[in-house]
């Protein structure tokens, strides 16, 4: 593929400008300022995660902690301090924030029209952490694979467990639809960059070489193989 010098460029200014800019509002978030300055509570240390000492009159103090988007500890403090469980814990007995939880506390999961405070904050964190991961996985790697103005890939045949097709240095395949960096990938002068459908390739495939009538059917009448 050809990369549009331009494109790739304004899309990491984006990107990076987006990040910090959702960093910014994360920080200056009041709940977020309060626990990256520490703050005690009545409750026991029931929510699996750990606390610092106890003050005279009872209570647990929470240390500090920085702002860190992909940080279970950083997670766990600003949970426990708005009032949610996730009703599940990781190996090390902190909170559990998987895509689907971390969904959930942004009101995504089901979908809140009206979002609170709180839902928008999560949201925030959502898309803070996806940024990050489009800038350590893509953008700051990508330039060592662009010669003369091509995207340069490496295919494995014979890589994968289940043998289907993987890919790496860089890993063209694994960049999402939704991510916005496909439109940096354009076609060469002449031509045209077409998208296909590989659903069930392998059968299909196997319906070609083997010429077994009732398979042939199913592929052209688009049946369940």
């Amino acid at each position: 593929f050809l990369i549009d010098e331009a494109e790739r460029l304004r899309i990491v200014q984006q990107c990076h400008e987006r990040e910090l800019e959702t960093f910014r509002l994360i920080e200056e978030h009041p709940a977020v300022k309060v626990v990256t300055q520490g703050f005690s509570v009545d409750e026991k240390d029931t929510w699996g995660i750990k606390l610092g000492e106890t003050l005279p009159d009872g209570r647990r103090q929470f240390k500090p902690t920085k702002v860190n988007t992909k940080s279970v500890h950083f997670l766990n403090h600003l949970s426990v301090y708005l009032g949610y469980h996730t009703g599940e814990k990781g190996d090390a007995g902190n909170l559990s924030f998987e895509k689907d939880i971390l969904k959930t506390l942004a009101g995504l999961l089901p979908e809140v029209p009206d979002p609170t405070d709180n839902q928008k904050l999560f949201r925030l964190i959502r898309e803070n952490r996806t940024l990050r991961d489009l800038n350590s996985k893509y953008l700051v790697s990508l330039p060592d694979y662009i010669i003369n103005g091509r995207i340069h890939y490496n295919f494995k045949m014979a890589s994968t467990v289940t043998g289907r097709l993987s890919c790496a240095n860089f890993n063209i395949q694994q960049i999402k639809k939704k991510s916005g960096l496909r439109r940096m990938f354009i076609a060469s002068p002449g031509f045209k960059l077409v998208s296909m459908d590989y659903d069930r390739i392998e059968l299909v495939v196997l319906a070609f070489l083997s010429q077994e009538p009732r398979m042939l059917k199913a592929v052209r009448d688009k049946e369940d193989l």
